[in-house]
């Protein structure tokens, strides 16, 4: 998943870098500053390189957050069909009855899939409280937040504000100028503050859900009293490419040891319910 949401995010900021290109192949034809019209390429690569952060945090959450958020992070997101707002709210027990028969896991990667739908990222003070939510401390970024900033000040202004230009008089253009290199200023102080936030985020505890999907069988298995289903539960076919992982030999026995442990017990308890018939008495 790193290198998917590494990959996805190249791609985006790339298209960003490709309108820069576009800009500065037009050809000059006077002095001074280019129209309106021609700088609008610009002002479009500005709002991909936010969006390209919008993306990443997207990426990232449906990564991280169905398998590793705590509650209190789970709490900030509201549940599945609740609302459109992307607020978090207090919902009464029926509220659930339209996802019985269904695993928490699903209700709550429902829920994070459509709560990202709606996530923005417009300033700072937002931005940190993503980092954050996939357990990193904003402290560790700091150093790229002023130039986000401005970033994400120059994108509100123009989607918001048509980019307009608030100076009056002879000789002012009707946006606010901007220059290449403030925008590749941008581009790459968003590129470095990406690679060193996803150099920090560590990778799944692949393991443990491994574990905790077998011992989800192996409970449903006891619940129904069918020593069958332990016979044809096969570890590996629940669990998702990314949370395989080859158990150690001692893991192997441990799981073999519970297995069949768990099989006599099912069927003392089976042998226990016959009647005398049953037993040849």
């Amino acid at each position: 998943m790193r290198d998917h949401t590494k990959s996805e995010f190249e791609s985006n900021i790339a298209r960003a870098k490709n309108l820069v290109g576009v800009y500065s192949s037009f050809k000059v034809s006077s002095k001074g500053r280019r129209s309106v019209g021609t700088s609008d390429v610009l002002r479009a690569a500005v709002v991909f390189t936010h969006s390209s952060i919008e993306e990443l945090f997207r990426n990232l959450f449906k990564w991280k957050l169905p398998t590793e958020a705590p509650s209190s992070v789970l709490d900030q997101i509201p549940l599945f069909g609740s609302n459109n707002s992307g607020r978090a709210e207090k919902f009464y027990l029926g509220r659930l009855a339209e996802f019985r028969n269904e695993f928490v896991d699903n209700v709550i990667a429902k829920s994070i899939d459509a709560y990202v739908d709606v996530l923005n990222v417009n300033n700072c003070e937002q931005l940190a409280q993503n980092i954050q939510m996939i357990g990193l401390q904003p402290k560790q970024f700091q150093k790229h937040f002023s130039l986000l900033e401005d970033l994400f000040s120059r994108r509100h202004q123009i989607v918001h504000q048509a980019d307009r230009n608030s100076a009056q008089g002879s000789g002012s253009h009707r946006a606010s100028s901007l220059s290449v290199a403030a925008v590749n200023n941008w581009i790459r102080n968003t590129e470095d503050f990406v690679f060193d936030l996803l150099a920090a985020v560590p990778e799944n505890q692949t393991t443990s859900l491994a574990e905790e999907i077998k011992q989800r069988a192996i409970s449903r298995a006891q619940a129904e009293r069918s020593p069958q289903l332990i016979d044809e539960f096969e570890p590996d076919a629940d669990i998702p490419p990314q949370a395989s992982a080859t158990p150690t030999s001692a893991t192997a026995d441990l799981s073999a040891h519970r297995k069949t442990h768990l099989k006599a017990r099912l069927n003392a308890k089976h042998t226990d319910r016959r009647g005398p018939t049953d037993r040849g008495v």
